[in-house]
């Protein structure tokens, strides 16, 4: 059995890239979360639900009306962003924050992707970029090639 010391020691060195830890077995990964094309419509599509009020909605339910898949969307990674914020009162209610506001009117620039490591960011990209980028961003061949490598090199 190794020390805590040592397993904290392996975590740290490996947790980018993913590890097993040495003590319970569970898998320690950081993840790249970038502000995608299908993020940045999941805002605009409750903004314009909400128009410019604060009030919440019942974000899977508006999208069920609108014939889309919410989980789909990524929406709740929007709360990384700060662009929107869940009524801690109402399970599955959402409303956009004055930051998700200026980012879908385009009138400021974030980070265009986050590290997060066991729910929370932990690092922030120094690239930025605006609605309309973010809108236009489509997947690299290269990403999906290596998403697809991943999963044929875990069944194996």
């Amino acid at each position: 059995m190794k020390t805590i010391l040592e397993v904290k020691d392996h975590l740290r060195k490996n947790y980018e890239s993913g590890t097993s830890c040495p003590a319970c077995g569970q898998l320690v990964k950081a993840y790249k979360r970038k502000l995608n094309a299908n993020m940045c419509r999941a805002l605009a599509i409750i903004y314009a639900r909400t128009g410019n009020t604060d009030i919440y909605i019942h974000v899977q339910n508006e999208f069920t009306t609108l014939g889309l898949r919410a989980t789909a969307m990524d929406y709740t990674y929007l709360e990384k962003w700060k662009f929107i914020e869940v009524n801690s009162d109402k399970s599955g209610h959402w409303r956009v924050t004055s930051k998700g506001k200026a980012f879908v009117e385009d009138t400021i620039v974030v980070p265009s992707y986050c590290l997060v490591y066991a729910g929370s960011v932990y690092e922030w990209s120094s690239e930025q970029v605006n609605m309309t980028e973010a809108l236009t961003a489509r997947f690299k061949l290269e990403d999906v090639m290596n998403l697809k490598k991943l999963i044929l090199d875990k069944d194996s």
